[in-house]
């Protein structure tokens, strides 16, 4: 079974909404909504855990109930942190493969979810990645092979039994991270090209360019 985690407890402070940002309505839609149809709709995913902060937990219910989002059974209370939050999501559910996927991302494209799940038996992970560049603050240096550098995106894919016993070794030790492949570093990370439209929405700007990457016929408004 392949399961998708959608961590959804961030607050948003960076992008002044007053509310998290994944509950940000885009043309009248949750963004958070746009993402869960994204694994529901994908035919290789077989169940959604979303956790999130407390206070939000019966309006993620409310919206998964609205937008007929049938694989997301389990909504969880999240953690201090986004790691503890997966872990807890883990720890709610069982399968064979675990996606994690930023609830903020919605762009995520059926492509980027396939080949994810598509390589991570190969390997302890699988990475959406996007290329990166070097620069000194005002020029690009080129002072390095910008082919073997990338940027880290999600969804980031892993066999299950192995993200849980490393989210729980690092539990125990007191390791922090903020990115799930960082668990699993030395087991050998598998990289599947990414998007640049898999953008995280973290800022105004984040707002703004999803909001008219997704306004089509509609006239482009953002309520918040």
């Amino acid at each position: 079974m392949n399961v998708a985690i959608i961590p959804a407890g961030g607050s948003g402070s960076r992008i002044g909404a007053g509310l998290p940002k994944q509950f940000v309505l885009v043309h009248d839609k949750p963004i958070i909504a746009y993402t869960l149809e994204k694994f529901n709709n994908h035919k290789s995913i077989d169940k959604i855990v979303v956790g999130t902060h407390p206070h939000y937990i019966e309006e993620t219910q409310k919206i998964i109930r609205e937008y007929n989002i049938s694989k997301a059974d389990t909504v969880i209370e999240g953690g201090a942190t986004r790691q503890e939050t997966v872990y807890k999501c883990l720890l709610a559910s069982q399968g064979d493969i675990a996606l994690v996927h930023d609830a903020a991302r919605p762009l995520v494209t059926d492509k980027i979810i396939h080949e994810c799940i598509r390589l991570c038996p190969s390997c302890a992970a699988s990475l959406s990645c996007d290329t990166v560049l070097e620069g000194d603050g005002a020029m690009i240096t080129g002072k390095f092979d910008r082919t073997r550098c990338f940027l880290a995106q999600t969804p980031q894919c892993f066999p299950y039994g192995e993200l849980l016993e490393a989210h729980k070794k690092a539990s125990q030790n007191g390791i922090e991270v903020t990115d799930d492949c960082s668990l699993l570093l030395e087991k050998g990370i598998h990289i599947v090209q990414g998007d640049t439209l898999n953008f995280k929405i973290t800022t105004p700007q984040d707002l703004a360019l999803f909001m008219l990457l997704t306004s089509s016929s509609q006239t482009p408004h953002c309520t918040i």
